[in-house]
């Protein structure tokens, strides 16, 4: 990375102070917030993306789910818990959680991207590199304490163990007679080693919705998870 004039460095603080104090870090390495923000359309080859942060930050949000599931729930079976581990870490939940960051306005800012090129997979996948980015700064202990402040609300939401969107989605169409719901997948684009798929699910009477994931299974159930809400099914 290049080096930054002290003009620069200024102004990218003070853009990004208020997004500081939302996720209760203030960061040592401005630089790797910064990174975080930066999705692989919006830089170039003097400047990095969030993709190698992405990477470690699922993993990180992944490890902090599952031993804050396993210390709530001492008597579930690990099949529940891996639904709970689920629902905490899927799309919706981390697109939620970017709203509450105002993210969508950081990265417009520092990619030049228009509203609609800032894409649900693409905001979600910043909510992992931000996390990794606080891992990178300050350690594993304070990106625990950082999760514990952002995800208290998702961790206290309900005691049962839920649903996955396309077994919901089946037990609802199948409860009213109207078959098993059709998947198909419309697009598959990004690059071969990080692709984004687009699903469309049908069902009789009802209009089609899409999803989008990185696996084929994850736009399957955002897709369903779509087709639940038109419907009055209740999956969040």
């Amino acid at each position: 990375m290049t080096a930054s004039s002290p003009a620069s460095n200024k102004i990218l603080a003070e853009t990004l102070a208020p997004l500081e104090a939302r996720l209760g870090h203030n960061f040592a390495d401005l630089d790797l917030l910064a990174m975080a923000l930066r999705t692989p359309g919006s830089t170039n080859k003097k400047l990095s993306s969030y993709e190698r942060l992405e990477f470690l930050g699922d993993r990180v949000l992944g490890l902090f789910v599952a031993q804050e599931l396993y210390r709530r729930y001492p008597h579930e079976r690990q099949g529940d818990l891996s639904k709970r581990l689920v629902a905490m870490v899927r799309q919706e939940t981390l697109v939620e959680l970017a709203d509450t960051l105002d993210l969508i306005r950081y990265v417009r800012q520092l990619g030049g991207l228009s509203a609609k090129e800032v894409t649900p997979s693409i905001i979600s996948d910043v909510v992992e590199a931000l996390i990794a980015a606080i891992y990178v700064d300050a350690g594993f202990d304070r990106a625990m304490q950082v999760l514990q402040h952002l995800w208290q609300g998702f961790l206290d939401r309900d005691l049962r163990p839920p649903l996955d969107g396309k077994t919901e989605l089946q037990e609802w169409s199948q409860a009213r007679n109207l078959g098993l719901p059709e998947y198909s997948v419309l697009e598959t684009k990004g690059s071969a080693h990080q692709p984004i798929f687009r699903v469309q699910v049908k069902l009789p009477n009802w209009p089609p919705q899409i999803g989008e994931g990185k696996s084929k299974r994850a736009a399957e159930q955002a897709a369903a998870a779509a087709l639940l809400r038109e419907v009055g099914g209740g999956h969040g």
